[in-house]
C-alpha cells in the first residue's frame, strides 16, 4: 500500500516504513481520502516517545505517578481539588490514564523561550450531559511573560503587551471557533471588547459531547512586525477546520464577528472599529505584536463552567511543536490515499498577491479602551489568577 506524506517540498508516495521516517524528519502530513492529516506523531504510534522529536517542545500525557507530580510540571493550577487520574483515555493512546475535571480549573505554563510559531494538539473528552462551557484552551503571550493568566478581559490589547486565542466549543453553541483578543479586534454593538470569532454564525463545525476529540490549533507570529502576515488555523479529528492569514479567506465582518463566505463581493475597507452592516473583503491577516518582546509564550489548559459548573471534561495526551503535529496513529498505518489533496497548510506561494493594510487600520499606539477588568463583565470561577483576558475574571 501507498502513503502520501506533506513534506516542505510537496507530496511523496512511499511504503509506511518511509512514512515514519519521513515524520521523523519533519515532514508535515499525511492526507487520508477522508481530508485527515497526519504529521509528526505518525512516526511516533500510540505518542511513544513524540517528546524525541526535535520540532515538539513540550508534551502531557498525565502518566505521572501522582496529581501532585502532574501539578508540578505546571506553573499554575486552578481547581486542583476537582481534577484526578481517570482510565478513560484515547483509544490510540499509548497511555493508561487521563485528566479528568468533574468541574472547573486550570493548568497553566508558560513556553521558555517564547516561540514564533507553534501547533498546540490535545485531546478532549466533554460528558455528555454538559450545557455550556464557557471558556477552553488558549494559546497566548504576554509582555513581559508571567507565571499565570493576567487580567485582560474586554480590553483590547495595544500589541506590545498581550494577545490571546481560544479554540472553543462555544457557549451553548456547541460548534468550535476561535475567540481571539489582538490588537485589530473588532467591537461588539455596545462598543465592548470580547474575543472575536471567525468561524460562521454560528459555526458549522460540531463539539461532540460524549467522544474523545483530536483538537489542535497552529498560531504564526506577524514578522516583521509592522506585517499583517500573522495566521491561525485549528483541526478537529485531523481535519483543516478553519485557517486564517493575509489575504485569506474572504468573508464579511459584521461587528466583531468575520464570517467566511467566498461568494460574497468585496465592498471594503471596512471598518476597523466594527460594523453592523456587512463588510466583505479578504481577511487582512493578523498583527498579533508591536515588539519582537511579545511572542506565543504560554499555553492554557483551561475549562471554564461558571454556568455549568457540573460539565465534567478529560483532557490527554497534550503537545506542543512547532510543526503540525496531526492525530495519534496505532499500531496500523492509516489508510491514506494515494492522491491527496492540495495543500492548504504549508504558505501561500511566494508569487500570491496579498493586499495591503487597509488604510483605515488603527496604527499600533491607539490605547485600549479604559476599562478596568473589574467592571469588564468577566466572571470568576473562584480559581485564583488574575483577569483572564478571556472574559472570566480570576482573582488572585
Amino acid at each position: 500500500m501507498a502513503y502520501a506524506i506533506r513534506c516542505p517540498s510537496g507530496f511523496l508516495t512511499t511504503s509506511f516504513a518511509a512514512l515514519l521516517l519521513a515524520a521523523a524528519f519533519s515532514c508535515f502530513s499525511v492526507e487520508s481520502a477522508a481530508d485527515v492529516e497526519y504529521g509528526l506523531a505518525a512516526g511516533y504510534p500510540h505518542d511513544i516517545g513524540i517528546e524525541a522529536h526535535p520540532s515538539v517542545v513540550f508534551t502531557e500525557n498525565f502518566e505521572e505517578g501522582s496529581i501532585d507530580e502532574t501539578f508540578g510540571r505546571w506553573e499554575d493550577v486552578s481547581g486542583g481539588d476537582v481534577m484526578s487520574f481517570d482510565a478513560e483515555k484515547p483509544a490510540e493512546s499509548g497511555g493508561s490514564q487521563s485528566l479528568f475535571l468533574s468541574s472547573g480549573g486550570h493548568l497553566y505554563r508558560r513556553f521558555e523561550p517564547g516561540l514564533d510559531l507553534v501547533y498546540v494538539r490535545f485531546y478532549a473528552r466533554f460528558d455528555p450531559s454538559c450545557s455550556n462551557v464557557h471558556h477552553f484552551v488558549h494559546v497566548g503571550g504576554y509582555n513581559p511573560t508571567s507565571p499565570w493568566p493576567q487580567g485582560n478581559a474586554g480590553i483590547r490589547p495595544d500589541g506590545d503587551d498581550n494577545w490571546s486565542t481560544g479554540i472553543e466549543p462555544m457557549g451553548e453553541s456547541w460548534a468550535w471557533d476561535f475567540y481571539t483578543y489582538w490588537m485589530h479586534m473588532r467591537s461588539n454593538p455596545g462598543g465592548s471588547y470580547w474575543g472575536n470569532v471567525f468561524s460562521g454564525k454560528p459555526s458549522s463545525f460540531t463539539a461532540v459531547r460524549g467522544e474523545w476529540v483530536c483538537v489542535e490549533v497552529m498560531i504564526r507570529m506577524n514578522e516583521p512586525l509592522d506585517a499583517l502576515n500573522g495566521e491561525q488555523a485549528f483541526w478537529i479529528d485531523g481535519e483543516l477546520r478553519n485557517r486564517l492569514g493575509q489575504g485569506f479567506p474572504r468573508g464579511e465582518w459584521i461587528w466583531d464577528g468575520f464570517w467566511p463566505d467566498p461568494s460574497c463581493e468585496p465592498s471594503g475597507p471596512c471598518d476597523p472599529e466594527g460594523s453592523g452592516t456587512p463588510c466583505c473583503t479578504d481577511f487582512e491577516g493578523f498583527r498579533w505584536r508591536t515588539v519582537e518582546e511579545l511572542d506565543i509564550n504560554y499555553l492554557w489548559l483551561l475549562h471554564y463552567v461558571d454556568e455549568d459548573p457540573g460539565c465534567e471534561v478529560w483532557f490527554d495526551d497534550v503537545v506542543a511543536a512547532t510543526e503540525y503535529i496531526g492525530p495519534i496513529v496505532g499500531d496500523e498505518p492509516p489508510d491514506v490515499s494515494p492522491d491527496p489533496v492540495p495543500d492548504t497548510t504549508t504558505d501561500l506561494p511566494a508569487d500570491t498577491p496579498l493586499p495591503d493594510a487597509p488604510a483605515d487600520m488603527p496604527p499600533a499606539d491607539v490605547p485600549a479602551p479604559d476599562v478596568p477588568p473589574s467592571d469588564a463583565g468577566g466572571e470568576d470561577d473562584g480559581a485564583g489568577g488574575g483577569d483572564s483576558g478571556c472574559g472570566c475574571s480570576w482573582v488572585r
